[in-house]
């Protein structure tokens, strides 16, 4: 036995239905319990319930994108920033500035040992594998790979939400 339900009805049903997808309820859940409350059969819930993900979709998807995204940036930093740390705990930077001044200042004045711009690329590639030969190296590597590809994640989640293709139920 199915019951009518009033278009305000309607509205606070969906709203209720948006605040449990916000907080990533089951979708089965939701059916079942919006089946007990209005009398509906299970197939009139699931497309209620399919109707306000279309429709909401992006207001769904949208917080948990911006916390993925924020937080794929800060892995992507401070993996960034802990490379660069260790570079210059190994080879620093003042070393590295110093190497190309040497070199371009021993080619004009014609010093004894003039250190070549090749030479100084060269200590500063085996500086940079150095500081990542360590387990700071990896860690920092780690978060730069895993912030980036959660930041890649989170926007391809958003473009899809956007577009109209969000899950709905399971294994669809």
């Amino acid at each position: 036995m199915e019951s009518s339900t009033t278009p305000s009805r309607e509205e606070e049903l969906k709203n209720q239905i948006l605040q449990s997808l916000k907080r990533r309820a089951d979708v089965d859940d939701l059916t079942f319990n919006l089946c007990k409350k209005t009398g509906w059969d299970w197939k009139k819930s699931s497309d209620f319930i399919a109707t306000v993900q279309r429709e909401k979709g992006s207001e769904i998807e949208f917080l948990w994108v911006k916390i993925f995204s924020i937080l794929g940036i800060a892995c992507l930093a401070i993996g960034i920033l802990i490379l660069f740390y260790f570079f210059d705990v190994y080879v620093g930077w003042n070393n590295v500035a110093s190497c190309f001044q040497q070199s371009i200042q021993g080619q004009a004045a014609a010093a004894s040992t003039p250190l070549s711009t090749n030479d100084c690329l060269s200590m500063t590639f085996l500086g940079f594998l150095e500081s990542l030969g360590n387990h700071y190296g990896y860690i920092a590597i780690t978060l730069i790979v895993g912030g980036f590809a959660g930041f890649i994640i989170a926007q391809r989640q958003m473009n899809s939400t956007l577009t109209g293709s969000t899950r709905v139920g399971k294994g669809n």
